[in-house]
């Protein structure tokens, strides 16, 4: 009818709607978006007949409006309606509501992949003390690609946030993991704290792989680590459950979050950990040794924006790989646990692009609480907080804050980072458990930035 005619009436249009509403009515499974999307047709094609006798539509802009019509009734309308009833927008089930933080989703390259849950009883004797929340947000390295912080909705527990993240298992593979908690401290002795991880795999999983992701979780979150004689020096950390803080789920990992953290902006490091993910790792996942030696120096620099470090992470690759003339590196030896701050501090700073504060900050990943990285933010820390002279130079504030945390020990990282990260949250207005990890970090660049003023909140 509409090709045979330059113009068509209003009975016409409306046929059309109809027959064209009846075929997405039997194919679409969203009934509520087609219902939505008709009332626009209609509504368009009434103001287009209203306005006939003025300009006759011609064949080719009927045609057109058909084909809108026809995706508005398939996929919905994205668009809010302007006519004077307001479309409802589709309201999911109680069991699915979400904050609007809690809206993040699975990467669309894990959609499709097989969801095994596991419970985390399984794998470790959970601390009754554990919160989930408090072992994310605790160390700026959560904030890094390619972590992900989706903080609980406002009004409910925060453990009931959940942090995700691919993992790698079998040095090239990628398993997508969301991980939540149920219980709390606070619902003892009824509902003990517990975890529980979805993976997205794309097969089922041995034992032993699934094991290996497992351990990933354990280091990342601390789960086995004992912080009483900490909470027992520092009430005040045992009050909010401080003392877990975030690691990454390998000592590779940690060590290069380490390189780009030093002499550089907390955005800048956030920007190059991102990029590192996207233009290195497999399927967004932090990149292994193998991936970024397949990589120059300088393609790294112009890339992943790492400027001088593009070198000392692909040095440090070759380290742990054993290759182009470097020592094999073995990551497992800092890891046992009879082994000496010392013994490991020494073999770190013999690493290229590894100095003092580097060295430090590894130790007290591996566990070694009574490191002592101290930087600029400590001149800043004790200058702001301590009354330390604004003329101090920094091997000044360094013994000060080593006689102030000495009372601390063998926890004095814990206490001067209690210290620090309350103060980030009190700069920020807001608890640290409640900031969102996006996949972007788009909101990672502000977090600790000390140029901003103080929130009045």
């Amino acid at each position: 009818c509409l090709s045979t005619r330059r113009g068509a009436s209003r009975p016409t249009i409306r046929l059309v709607a109809l027959v064209v509403f009846l075929h997405s009515f039997i194919n679409s499974a969203q009934i509520q978006r087609g219902l939505g999307a008709s009332r626009i047709f209609l509504r368009g094609a009434s103001d287009m007949s209203s306005t006939h006798a003025k300009m006759k539509p011609t064949t080719k802009s009927l045609r057109v409006t058909l084909r809108r019509s026809k995706r508005l009734l398939t996929h919905g309308s994205k668009r809010k309606s302007s006519g004077n009833t307001p479309l409802k927008p589709q309201v999911p089930p109680k069991h699915a509501r979400f904050s609007r933080s809690q809206s993040q989703k699975v990467p669309r390259n894990f959609q499709e992949k097989k969801a095994i849950e596991i419970d985390g009883q399984n794998f470790w004797k959970i601390p009754k003390d554990f919160s989930l929340a408090q072992s994310v947000c605790s160390y700026g390295y959560f904030a890094l690609a390619p972590n992900r912080w989706t903080p609980a909705p406002h009004g409910e527990d925060e453990d009931r946030g959940k942090l995700s993240r691919p993992f790698r298992y079998a040095n090239e593979k990628v398993v997508w993991a969301t991980i939540r908690q149920s219980g709390s401290r606070s619902s003892l002795p009824e509902s003990p704290p517990n975890l529980h991880i979805t993976l997205h795999a794309p097969h089922e999983l041995a034992i032993h792989e699934i094991q290996e992701v497992m351990d990933g979780v354990g280091r990342m979150l601390r789960v086995q680590m004992c912080v009483k004689g900490f909470h027992e020096v520092c009430p005040e950390a045992k009050d909010r459950g401080f003392g877990r803080t975030f690691r990454s789920p390998c000592l590779w990992e940690d060590m290069v979050k380490t390189i780009t953290n030093c002499n550089m902006k907390w955005s800048g490091t956030v920007r190059m950990n991102h990029l590192l993910c996207t233009h290195v790792g497999k399927n967004g996942a932090f990149p292994t040794p193998k991936e970024v030696l397949k990589h120059k120096a300088q393609w790294l620099q112009e890339n992943c924006k790492l400027g001088y470090r593009a070198e000392r992470i692909r040095r440090l690759a070759a380290c742990v790989e054993g290759i182009e003339g470097m020592e094999k590196l073995d990551l497992q030896w800092f890891e046992a646990s009879d082994r000496k701050r010392e013994e490991a501090f020494e073999r770190i700073i013999k690493l290229y692009g590894f100095g003092k504060f580097a060295a430090h900050n590894v130790c007290q990943l591996l566990g070694y609480h009574e490191s002592f990285p101290f930087d600029s933010e400590t001149v800043r820390h004790f200058k702001e907080h301590h009354k330390a002279s604004s003329k101090a130079k920094f091997t000044d504030i360094e013994k000060l804050a080593r006689k102030h945390y000495s009372t601390f020990a063998p926890y004095q990282f814990l206490a001067y980072w209690f210290e620090l990260w309350t103060a980030y949250e009190k700069r920020r207005g807001s608890t640290s458990t409640r900031w969102t990890v996006r996949g972007n970090q788009t909101e990672s660049s502000g977090f600790f930035d000390v140029s901003k003023p103080r929130s009045k909140r």
